[in-house]
């Protein structure tokens, strides 16, 4: 798989979230019809990616983005995927402090051979985050930091904990950390290698 190649091809995020809002106009899925009933998901993730892009701040970790050397961070994703609307900002406002990250959008349904080869898990689950350097992957990060993972764990584990409580519960935590973590496990799969 030519991951250079589909960075290549990739969309920006502006032009990522111009096709989600076309798709969602039209009422089209980028290639998986079960999709069209996540829509309603659309408008609160754009809201949140809206909100996040004006009040996300780090200035405190301004040093540690801008020495991240040169990489392209191909991302995973859809527009109704509630994770991406708290992931997809914090690439952003890192792209935005060091322009030797470079970010490229690909939807998850239009790639299937793409996301099968990330999966997580087993799981077509999303956002995945691909650093790649000098044409070559150097990490995967995804779908979701690792609090996020625990918080998925607990409720794939105890029958009594609901996935309302489950979404309630990540969502709160997502509030509350304010892009943080997600910031500071990205810059050090970054600098990994």
């Amino acid at each position: 798989m030519d991951l250079h190649k589909i960075f290549s091809e990739s969309l920006s995020f502006d032009a990522y979230q111009k096709a989600v809002e076309v798709m969602t106009g039209e009422k089209l899925n980028s290639g998986n019809p079960d999709e069209v009933s996540l829509f309603s998901h659309v408008s609160l993730n754009d809201t949140r990616i809206q909100r996040l892009l004006k009040t996300l701040s780090f200035e405190d970790f301004k040093e540690d983005i801008l020495s991240v050397n040169p990489i392209s961070l191909l991302v995973i994703s859809e527009g109704w995927c509630g994770d991406a609307s708290q992931i997809l900002p914090v690439l952003v406002k890192m792209q935005e402090m060091n322009p030797n990250i470079r970010l490229g959008f690909v939807f998850r349904d239009q790639n299937p051979l793409l996301i099968e080869k990330y999966n997580y898990k087993g799981t077509a689950s999303i956002p995945i985050v691909i650093g790649i350097r000098d044409k070559e992957e150097v990490f995967t990060w995804g779908p979701r930091p690792e609090p996020g993972l625990k918080l998925l764990q607990k409720y794939k584990e105890e029958e009594s904990y609901t996935k309302e409580e489950f979404s309630i519960d990540l969502q709160k935590w997502y509030n509350k950390d304010k892009g943080q973590t997600i910031l500071q496990e990205l810059l050090l799969a970054c600098k990994s290698k």
